[in-house]
């Protein structure tokens, strides 16, 4: 070779190396992808850069591996801690004060609604109710003697009836007779006045006229004195009426008065409000209890209904959204080992605790074997939300920019950038909303090393 010929070689070889050289200083084609397990880088290393700018330049094909979307059945899933509470618990206190007489139960113990746990010995009740009861009797004896007078008064006032008719019956026939005899001494007085007539005839009849007036003026007397009677007979019923209204309220209140003495002796006995186990016990015989109404009272018995139970678990804030009254439940407790327990949401408090951020959650599980105690602890799984035939890939598929998240698919040979939306996401395969058909080949490797249009060798492998 030549000079010439090996100094125009030499040149050639340094203009190819400035062309090199100016590629990796920026002339390339930008990059598009980022790092599998972080999303939300945009670029990546620079040595990565200049790799691919050398093998672009090259002509040298990067070998990636691909899959295909898959079609899936997605569960969207929350686990949590849950403890077991009773369907029910009441704390029960003596209503009345006093020496325990005798305990009827203990701890474990299951008990029918009604069943008598303890007995507090009150005399003092016994006596109060004897005087109750003597205090009903007396007005019970009072109102019957009301009534007596009633009857009475109403027989008084029959017979004055009657006797009024006959007053008034007398009046009549006394103005009758009057009525003719003032006629019969008119008519013999004028004869007389004429010379008609004997005058010793008309004085009879006068005679008789005013004997008539004076017996029709006494009858009508009498018929006042007989309705005025019958005004005070009737004042006198309705005074009994009233003593007999008096009385019955009297023994209303006495015989109220007894009851409630009656009750608060029921209440020496302490009675199960319902069916359940007894979970506490905090008395013996021969203790003294307090009311309530006293500041010293302490509950006496706990009492828990467990043929059912509630178990509780707290979901947090972002997880709320999904929660709805009848989600699928499943419950694991280690003291049932491998048994998980199916259940639904009953309840939810549809509000956060300030504290904690979380929402109380409840689901009802029968317990006719008595296998949850309240208590217990467990690990509860959450079914939030079921995709049928959600279109999938691999987590390690998508790559974040600010623009948004985007995968890399190959078609001919050539590298693509897709942005896609997503759906629900476990961590190992992520759900596409859009930008993606099904059809197309994913890059899931080296995806830090393809600009867009970059020519790869693309080898599809199987989604584990």
């Amino acid at each position: 070779m030549t000079n010439l010929q090996l100094r125009t070689a030499t040149l050639a070889l340094l203009c190819g190396t400035a062309l090199s050289l100016a590629n990796l200083s920026g002339c390339s084609k930008p990059v598009v992808g980022s790092d599998a397990t972080d999303q939300k880088r945009a670029s990546v290393n620079q040595e990565s850069k200049e790799s691919t700018a050398v093998r672009a330049t090259s002509g040298q094909a990067i070998s990636v591996q691909t899959v295909v979307p898959q079609r899936r059945d997605l569960v969207q899933k929350f686990q949590q801690p849950g403890i077991v509470e009773a369907a029910a618990s009441a704390d029960l206190f003596s209503r009345v004060s006093g020496y325990v007489n005798s305990v009827n139960i203990d701890i474990g113990d299951v008990v029918e609604a009604g069943r008598v746990l303890l007995e507090v010995d009150v005399p003092e009740l016994d006596q109060e109710i004897a005087l109750k009861e003597a205090l009903v009797t007396q007005a019970e004896a009072e109102l019957a003697q009301t009534r007596t007078a009633v009857t009475v008064a109403q027989g008084a006032l029959e017979t004055h009836d009657s006797q009024l008719e006959l007053a008034v019956a007398d009046v009549k026939k006394a103005e009758a007779d009057r009525n003719f005899r003032k006629r019969e001494y008119e008519r013999y007085s004028a004869l007389a006045a004429d010379n008609a007539g004997s005058k010793q005839v008309a004085d009879e009849k006068e005679l008789g006229y005013l004997s008539a007036r004076s017996a029709y003026d006494s009858a009508v007397a009498k018929q006042h004195a007989v309705e005025s009677d019958l005004k005070i007979l009737q004042a006198k019923l309705a005074s009994a009426n009233a003593d007999v209204k008096t009385k019955q309220a009297k023994v209303a209140v006495a015989s109220a008065d007894r009851e409630k003495t009656r009750v608060l002796a029921e209440y020496a006995n302490l009675k199960a409000p319902y069916a359940g186990t007894i979970t506490r016990r905090t008395v013996d015989p021969g203790e003294y209890v307090h009311s309530p109404s006293s500041d010293k009272a302490t509950p006496l018995f706990t009492i828990s209904r467990t043929q059912s139970v509630t178990v509780v678990m707290r979901v947090p804030e972002k997880e709320v959204p999904l929660v709805r009254l009848g989600n699928s439940v499943s419950m694991k407790f280690e003291a049932l080992k491998s048994v998980v327990v199916p259940g639904k949401v009953t309840r939810m408090a549809k509000s956060l605790d300030e504290k904690s951020r979380t929402m109380r959650v409840e689901i009802d599980v029968k317990n006719p074997d008595d296998q949850l105690y309240p208590g217990m602890f467990g690990s509860v799984t959450l079914v939030l939300s079921d995709v049928a035939d959600a279109l999938t890939v691999p987590a390690s598929a998508l790559y974040g920019t600010g623009e948004g998240l985007f995968v890399v698919t190959v078609s001919k040979g050539e590298t693509h950038r897709t942005r896609v939306e997503t759906g629900y996401d476990d961590g190992r395969v992520v759900q596409i909303v859009s930008g993606l058909t099904g059809d197309e080949e994913v890059v899931i490797s080296n995806k830090g090393n393809l600009a867009d249009g970059q020519t790869v060798a693309a080898s599809r492998v199987s989604e584990r």
